[in-house]
């Protein structure tokens, strides 16, 4: 029994030469995979696989929360909405290849650049970025800019929550990221070392101050 597989050529594409019943089940496929290196052994997903989200409802959700991936491979996954203009964000995941033109991928020519603390990257033709700073690190905010509202797709490994935060603040304004999926509080964000010396945290849309 096959089910919630991607098979090339579908049902019609199996052969068993007389050699057993196949019972086409629920849930299969016939798309190509879209692996990320297939020619060098790479058989992770990329962000539009048609795999991913498609395995059996019913059995355990990803480690995201989401319904299993089809393929051998877990892929965390989630989505980010942009409005067209600036938008400021960080990464509570990324794929291993952090360059902006393959975190940035889904969002094709739409997204026009990034800009970080001490640099910036463009895209000046659809797929070619230039920029002082064009990779995209978890402990990093960015304002990703976008000609239209879209939802950027990302695909990665999610920031150890165990491992510490390397966190390094100059006096002034300093353009950080919150590399975890969770909220929570400021004072909880923040490292005890940072608290005395930090006034206030200001995100798009909103702000947060130290009064005391």
């Amino acid at each position: 029994t096959i089910t919630y597989s991607d098979i090339k050529g579908g049902e019609a594409g199996i052969v068993t030469y007389d050699n057993g019943t196949v019972y086409w089940g629920d849930g299969n496929i016939d798309a190509d995979p879209l692996f990320t290196d297939p020619e060098n052994g790479d058989y992770t997903l990329q962000p539009t696989s048609p795999c991913i989200d498609a395995g059996d409802p019913e059995s355990d959700l990803d480690p995201d929360g989401t319904i299993a991936d089809m393929g051998a491979y877990f892929n965390y996954h989630y989505g980010i909405e942009l409005h067209a203009e600036g938008n400021l964000k960080s990464f509570y995941a990324l794929p291993e290849d952090v360059s902006v033109s393959n975190v940035l991928s889904s969002l094709g020519c739409n997204v026009v650049g990034v800009i970080t603390e001490g640099g910036a990257c463009s895209q000046i033709a659809c797929g070619t970025w230039v920029g002082s700073q064009c990779t995209i690190l978890p402990e990093k905010g960015y304002w990703i800019i976008v000609s239209v509202d879209d939802i950027l797709l990302v695909i990665g490994y999610p920031a150890d929550r165990n491992e510490p935060y390397p966190l390094s603040l100059h006096a002034g304004s300093n353009l950080i990221g919150y590399p975890y999926r969770y909220a929570t509080s400021t004072s909880n964000a923040l490292p005890d070392e940072a608290k005395d010396v930090v006034s206030g945290v200001i995100t798009e849309g909103g702000a947060c101050s130290q009064i005391s």
